[in-house]
C-alpha cells in the first residue's frame, strides 16, 4: 500500500512540473493573439539554468580579456608583483647607499669645521719656524737650475702615476713646502702643521676628486679630496683656492695657496689631515718629507 502510494506521488510530480501552460501575448484593442508560448515548469527551470551558465562565462570571458579585472579586490598582475619587489629592493639599496653617503659627510664635515674635539694643544713658537722656513726657501742657482729640471720632469711622470689596485699602503706627495710645526699626535690634534712661506702653493697629495670646500675665521678655507682606497685629505688655512667641488685632480696638481701671513705672529701656516675608512692615520707613514 506504501509502495503504490510513493509511486503515485512520483507520478503526480512529474505530471505536475512537466504538465505545459499556455503564455499569450494579445491586442489589447483587437485581442487578437499576437505571440503565443507553451511551457512547463520544468523548461522554465532549464532555460533558467541555461541562462545563468551563459551569463556566468560571458560575464568571466569579461573580466578576464579586459581591464576590468584591475578592479576587483585582491587582484594584481603577476609583472605588476614582480615590479613592485623589484622597486622595494631598488628603495632599500638607495637607502643604504644614502645612510653611507650621510655618515661620510657628517665625518667631513666634522674635519671641515674643525668640530672634533681634541685633549690639549701644545703651543709652538711659529714664528721661530716660519724664519728658518723662509731660510730653508733661500736656494743657490745651481738649486734653482736643478729644481727647474726636476719639476720639468715630474710633471710629466707623477701626475700620471696611478696608485696599485690593491695596495694596503699608498705613498703620497708633500701638500706643500716648508717645516712641519706640529707633528701628528693623535691624543692632541688629527694632523700635521706645515710652516712655509706665503703665497706657498698647495699640491694634491695623491689623484683624486673635490668633494667638500669650507670656510672658517679660524683656517680660512678649507678642501678636503677623497682618493682611492677610502683616503680622505683635509687641507686647511688655504687663501685662494683654485678648484672647485667635483673637480678631479692629479697627485701633485696644485689645489690653491696658502694664506698669506696676518696678525701679530705674522703666521703662515698649512694644517693637512689625512683619514682611511673614517679614521685619522699619520700622515709621516704615507709621505716623506
Amino acid at each position: 500500500m506504501g509502495k503504490k502510494f510513493n509511486r503515485h506521488n512520483k507520478k503526480t510530480f512529474l505530471q505536475r512540473i512537466s504538465f505545459k501552460y499556455k503564455v499569450s501575448i494579445l491586442n489589447e484593442n483587437t485581442l487578437e493573439e499576437t505571440f503565443r508560448v507553451h511551457l512547463s515548469r520544468l523548461s522554465v527551470f532549464l532555460y533558467a539554468c541555461l541562462f545563468a551558465v551563459i551569463s556566468f562565462a560571458v560575464i568571466s570571458l569579461v573580466i578576464f580579456y579586459t581591464p576590468i579585472k584591475y578592479f576587483l579586490p585582491g587582484y594584481s598582475d603577476a609583472s605588476i608583483r614582480s615590479d613592485l619587489v623589484k622597486k622595494s629592493l631598488e628603495l632599500d639599496s638607495l637607502q643604504r647607499v644614502m645612510y653611507f653617503q650621510e655618515a661620510q659627510m657628517t665625518v667631513i664635515k666634522s674635519v671641515l669645521s674643525g668640530s672634533v674635539e681634541v685633549d690639549s694643544v701644545i703651543p709652538i713658537d711659529s714664528i721661530k719656524l716660519e724664519k728658518l722656513a723662509k731660510v730653508l726657501d733661500v736656494k743657490s742657482d745651481a738649486e734653482k737650475q736643478f729644481c727647474k729640471k726636476f719639476e720639468e720632469e715630474e710633471k710629466y711622470t707623477t701626475a700620471n702615476v696611478k696608485p696599485a689596485a690593491n695596495s694596503e699602503i699608498m705613498v703620497f706627495m708633500k701638500p706643500v713646502s716648508g717645516v712641519i710645526s706640529e707633528p701628528y699626535n693623535p691624543t692632541k690634534s688629527y694632523g700635521i702643521t706645515f710652516v712655509s712661506s706665503s703665497n706657498a702653493a698647495v699640491k694634491a697629495v695623491q689623484d683624486g676628486t673635490v668633494v667638500a670646500i669650507d670656510y672658517t675665521l679660524q683656517h680660512g678655507y678649507s678642501m678636503v679630496v677623497q682618493h682611492p682606497d677610502g683616503y680622505i685629505s683635509v687641507y686647511k688655512n688655504i687663501g685662494q683656492m683654485l678648484k672647485r667641488v667635483g673637480d678631479e685632480v692629479k697627485a701633485g696638481e696644485v689645489l690653491g695657496v696658502i694664506e698669506d701671513a696676518v696678525g701679530v705672529e705674522g703666521k703662515s701656516n698649512l694644517y693637512f689631515e689625512l683619514w682611511q675608512k673614517g679614521k685619522t692615520v699619520n700622515p709621516s707613514d704615507y709621505i716623506i718629507f
